[in-house]
């Protein structure tokens, strides 16, 4: 579409920034491509950026600069978030991380508790986390690991998937990566009441869903990598049968093996099969929210995303992770692409990239992951870090939400810089880059 320098931008503008954006304008914001976009929202939030900013000033949380340990002495305003993520939950005592959480200036906590109906210890240390977190006013995420299960792998080889190269889905890279296919259904309804008996449990404010896509070890694919590179899943021969039964395929005789089956569907049925496994994924998003919501109305539901835009890797976030962002819309509150810049070879800035991106498709405010721990040997320089959250924070982010808490609590420079952009953004200033 075509855009006139004296067009009125106000109506973008008002779907980029509202929760609730109009069908209309979602409909102009995915019919533009990415500069157009830009253009659009740029203009429309120079038009009220007088207003905003003092209007977020009255609402940002003033820091207490001369205390030793930086303090958030209010909490974020309303729909700003300050999140971090944990790998797994607090040990006693449980009382000090709270003081802890509260002093970063954390709003959302997004926490993994997969041994809490096994461990009683972990059960009563969630339970005492959960009530102190109410009472502290921070927000409780329970994330769930969807498809990633080396246990159930354990038990049963056959929920393994297959893919495109005739590899199996687990990584030879990272031993932990172990996926169940997405298409099995005992699993799937034994997942969701796990969800369900969870959120019963500990009324979170939120329940996020991590490993919702199919197998890829994404973290290892750099930014050269061609889409025709990566293995494609799946086609176990639960798969394979399914694809017959449900999408018609019948695959010539002279057709025998995994790879050349999986080549066959991809060179004749590509956007067929794509759009069938992207619903294999979104209807476990679906299932999975309306299950936890019955039990709990207010719920929210949060997705983690993996951080590719629509055109990376031949449009590999459909076409390989399986994640129609567009179709998951309707079943997802908070999309959090996890953009681990240094981990991924990409700038610190790169986020912001992702962030429009994932508005652009979705017309919700993301939530993305940014990186506060090194994954290489050589430490990530403190500027490199603040330009990182800089970008993180940039509209229309949502917030952002740290990966991960041990790599924050005792970093008083990095907890800092948290707080410092988070406020920078708040106060409606402009980022020097």
């Amino acid at each position: 579409m075509a855009l006139s320098c004296d067009q009125d931008f106000d109506p973008i503008f008002s779907a980029f920034t509202s929760a609730k954006p109009s069908d209309e304008a979602l409909g102009t914001i995915r019919r533009m491509d990415r500069r157009e976009f830009l253009i659009g929202t740029a203009a429309g939030a120079a038009a009220r950026a007088t207003s905003a900013r003092n209007t977020i000033a009255q609402e940002a949380p003033n820091l207490d600069q001369s205390a030793s340990f930086p303090v958030a002495v209010s909490p974020a305003p309303q729909g700003r978030v300050v999140g971090v993520k944990m790998l797994t939950p607090p040990t006693a005592p449980i009382a000090p991380v709270i003081e802890q959480l509260h002093k970063a200036g954390i709003t959302a906590v997004f926490t993994r508790i997969d041994d809490f109906f096994a461990d009683v210890t972990v059960a009563r240390n969630v339970r005492e986390f959960r009530k102190l977190l109410r009472d502290a006013g921070i927000q409780f995420y329970i994330t769930v690991p969807v498809f990633l299960n080396p246990d159930a792998l354990a038990k049963d080889p056959s929920l393994v998937g297959y893919g495109s190269m005739g590899n199996p889905s687990k990584s030879t890279e990272a031993d932990w990566l172990q996926f169940v296919c997405p298409t099995r259904p005992d699993y799937r309804k034994q997942r969701v009441a796990w969800f369900v008996s969870l959120v019963r449990e500990l009324h979170p404010d939120g329940l996020s869903l991590d490993f919702i896509r199919y197998f890829i070890y994404w973290e290892a694919v750099t930014p050269g990598r061609t889409g025709v590179s990566i293995e494609k899943f799946c086609f176990c021969d639960y798969c394979l049968r399914l694809m017959t039964e449900e999408l018609g395929f019948h695959f010539p005789a002279d057709i025998a093996t995994r790879q050349a089956k999986a080549a066959w569907v991809l060179a004749n049925h590509r956007e067929e099969w794509t759009a069938w496994k992207c619903e294999k994924i979104t209807s476990m998003v679906r299932e999975s929210a309306a299950a936890a919501k019955a039990v709990q109305p207010e719920l929210k539901i949060s997705l983690h995303g993996v951080p590719w835009m629509e055109n990376d890797y031949d449009h590999g976030l459909r076409v390989v992770v399986g994640q129609d962002l567009q179709k998951l819309a309707p079943y997802v509150d908070i999309f959090g692409p996890m953009c681990y810049f240094e981990m991924l070879h990409r700038a610190p800035e790169w986020v912001h990239d992702v962030v429009v991106d994932y508005f652009r498709l979705t017309g919700k405010a993301p939530l993305p992951s940014v990186q506060v721990s090194e994954f290489r040997r050589e430490p990530v320089a403190v500027e490199t870090i603040r330009n990182h959250f800089l970008a993180g924070f940039e509209s229309p982010s949502a917030g952002v939400n740290v990966f991960e808490w041990n790599g924050l609590r005792n970093d008083l420079a990095k907890i800092a810089i948290l707080q410092e952009t988070a406020r920078e953004h708040w106060l409606g200033r402009t980022p020097e880059r």
